[in-house]
Order: structure tokens, then sequence, then C-alpha cells
């Protein structure tokens, strides 16, 4: 015995019922594909940011590592300069730069007087900067005492 065919409006309702079981299948197959694929895409920019953030990070570095070397570089030049190189100091140099030593050393004097509300205010006067230019080495008694020890006899 054959089993009596179905009805053809059966048939076509149970077919759709398959069809969109199907689909709806299909659809939550797709949607899950879809967000592992959103997933991935994160987890991609997150690793795109991480490896942009490494790539800076190593730029700093060489940048720094350069930097680096160019100050060492520049200090090894610095220390190889023989002193023979160096200017030398004759009275001249020697007068100047203890006039300036004397006016800087007045100068700030002044500064710390005039910081000190209870002291009289103070500033750098013309006899401070001539007797700056009397205080030069080559002119100040002890200069003058130890030239003289030079020239004196060897006591017996």
């Amino acid at each position: 015995m054959k089993p009596s065919p179905l009805p053809i409006s059966t048939r076509f309702f149970s077919l759709l019922a398959e069809a969109e079981g199907l689909c709806d299948g299909a659809q939550e197959e797709i949607l899950q594909q879809l967000e592992a694929a959103e997933a991935r895409e994160e987890t991609l920019k997150t690793k795109a940011e991480v490896n942009q953030w490494r790539l800076e990070a190593n730029l700093w570095r060489t940048n720094f590592t350069e930097l680096e070397e160019k100050v060492f570089n520049l200090s090894q030049m610095a220390a190889s300069k023989s002193p023979s190189k160096r200017p030398r100091l004759d009275s001249s140099n020697t007068k100047e730069i203890s006039r300036r030593f004397v006016q800087a050393v007045v100068t700030v004097k002044s500064e710390d007087e005039s910081e000190d509300p209870d002291g009289p205010p103070s500033s750098t006067t013309v006899a401070d900067e001539e007797s700056a230019d009397e205080l030069t080495l080559d002119n100040s008694p002890m200069s003058e005492r130890s030239r003289g020890r030079d020239k004196l006899p060897a006591r017996k």
C-alpha cells in the first residue's frame, strides 16, 4: 500500500515551514559568523593600534638612542681636545677674567641685599666697578709679594 499523497496545500505548507526553519538556521549561523567577524575586526583594530603604538615607541626609542649617541660623541670630542689647543691665559686675559669675576660677585651681592627687605637697597656703582678693576691678579698686593719672593736670594 502506498501512502496516500498529501494534498498540495499541506505539502506546500510543510515545505514552507521547512524552508523557514532552514532560513532561520541559516540566519542564526550568519549572525554568529557576523558577530565573530566583528570580534575579529575589533581584535584586528586593537592589534593595529598596538602595532602603531609599538612603531611609535620604537621611533621614540630610536630618536632617543640617536640623541644619546650625539651627546656621547660631543662629550668625547670635548674630552679629546688637548690642553694645548685651549686658549692660554696671558696677563690681559687674567685681568679681564678677574674684573668680570669681581663684578659678578658685586652684582650678586647687591641682588642679595636688594632681596633683603630690612637691609638698605644697594646697586652696583662706578666705585664698585673701579674697585673691580683694581683687584686684578697682576695688580693685587698678593701677586706682587709672590713675585718679590721669587726674586729674593735663597736663605743660607
